[in-house]
């Protein structure tokens, strides 16, 4: 299966074959899926915060790969058909995520603001 970005590159399913940027991005967030959890059994407050900084750390990592690939004057790895990939990929996950509320039943809930990977709704009576 292809997946084409709105500058028309075009891109391989893992099942086909797995790229250099994903599979760094998977054991990132893998990592940091691991660190949340174990927070949830930690009663220590110091460890807690180490822990705490050690996700934040991890995900300032996998937000800093769009930078790698955008920053095409001064990156070491620009690629202006990734970072594509991932903005078209990002507005169209947040597109969907405004047409399901819309569409939704959620007691009046309608979203004021959307802007790249947020989305503010405003729910009558919270």
């Amino acid at each position: 299966m292809l997946h084409c970005s709105p500058l028309s590159a075009a891109f391989v399913t893992y099942s086909k074959r797995n790229g250099i940027l994903p599979t760094l991005l998977r054991e990132v967030l893998g990592a940091r899926i691991m660190v949340k959890s174990s927070m949830k059994h930690v009663t220590s407050k110091r460890l807690k915060r180490v822990l705490d900084a050690r996700q934040l750390a991890l995900k300032l990592v996998a937000n800093v790969t769009y930078g790698y690939t955008s920053a095409n004057y001064s990156g070491r790895m620009p690629c202006v058909e990734v970072a594509d990939a991932i903005l078209g990929k990002g507005r169209e996950t947040l597109e969907r995520a405004i047409a399901q509320v819309k569409e939704g039943n959620y007691g009046g809930a309608r979203v004021i603001y959307g802007d790249t990977d947020s989305m503010f709704v405003l729910v009558p009576g919270l």
